[in-house]
């Protein structure tokens, strides 16, 4: 530090002038994003709904993960006796934009879903014993929605964090 020294600065900087959208992104909103041909719109429990500009048709409530039991092998999928399914769209997702410009923009979603932990299976595969356990651990699903200016498709990139043992994990689409 040197106080014979005056720093003199001729513009004014800080929060309130830097601007945080020019109004010609791709997301206008944290949980939306539009181009020519389709628009995103996230739901609050992390499926979203996608418009598509070309044909006037909504397709709503895309990306819901469906998990049930599965206490077969590699050649036979078998649910327990006892089964019981979970979806996604019963949690509350975190929604928050990833990267946001002229070209292109990116949502992410995460879902956590609390779920058996494993699948028993006492005796044998087609046991009236075979059910999901009591004991339940987190799935973690990270989701990130690309849309690229000037495209007709939404690319989808899905992490999972699976603790879960003895299991099926779907995603669903319903396009009627």
């Amino acid at each position: 530090v040197d106080k014979k020294r005056t720093f003199e600065r001729s513009f004014i900087c800080g929060p309130t002038y830097q601007r945080t959208t020019f109004g010609d992104e791709i997301a206008l909103t944290n949980d939306s994003m539009e181009n020519e041909f389709l628009k995103v719109t996230i739901n609050s429990n992390g499926t979203f709904n996608l418009t598509d500009k070309e044909n006037k048709r909504e397709y709503k409530n895309l990306h819901c993960f469906e998990d049930t039991g599965e206490v077969g092998d590699y050649w036979i999928n078998l649910p327990p006796f006892n089964n019981r399914t979970y979806v996604s769209t019963a949690s509350n997702a975190s929604v928050w934009l990833e990267n946001n410009g002229k070209l292109s923009a990116t949502i992410g979603i995460k879902v956590d879903m609390e779920l058996p932990k494993s699948g028993d299976r006492p005796n044998c595969f087609f046991g009236v014993g075979t059910k999901r356990s009591d004991d339940t651990d987190n799935l973690t699903i990270v989701s990130y929605l690309t849309l690229n200016r000037g495209c007709r498709r939404l690319d989808v990139k899905v992490e999972i964090k699976n603790n879960i043992k003895d299991h099926r994990l779907r995603v669903l689409y319903p396009t009627e």
